[in-house]
């Protein structure tokens, strides 16, 4: 049993480290698509929506596959002013933390997703009934 989460372990690190590598060309792709956005927008007074919403779907894709390469690696945002005075047992407690919230949130939206479908179903429900 041990060995077949060790090896399970190993291959989502394998799929985390694919994953981040190929994000990171995402990046790339984004900030030439943003630029190219802005310049039309500014330049030729010419806008267009369907770039802006091509920009949105990148950067959730971005965030959404490239969260995990950045916790993997301890890259993650944090007011390293405030967390590079701290004690070597303080960091630890902070890690600790923000990964457990990390957990706690993507826990906890399955379940708001959940409640909000519930409203959503039952108000259907009553105006198509009463």
């Amino acid at each position: 049993m041990r060995s077949l989460v060790l090896n399970l372990i190993s291959k989502i690190d394998s799929f985390t480290e694919y994953t981040g590598k190929c994000i990171s060309s995402l990046v790339i792709v984004l900030v030439i698509l943003v630029g190219f956005d802005v310049s039309m927008r500014y330049l030729f007074n010419s806008g267009s929506i369907a770039i802006q919403e091509l920009e949105w779907h990148i950067f959730s894709i971005i965030f959404l596959l490239g969260s995990a390469y950045t916790l993997k690696h301890n890259e993650h945002v944090r007011l390293d002013i405030l967390y590079n005075s701290k004690l070597v047992s303080e960091k630890m407690l902070i890690n600790w933390c923000q990964q457990n919230k990390v957990n706690l949130d993507i826990l906890r939206y399955p379940r708001i997703i959940d409640e909000s479908n519930n409203n959503f179903i039952s108000k259907m429900i009553f105006d198509a009934y009463f």
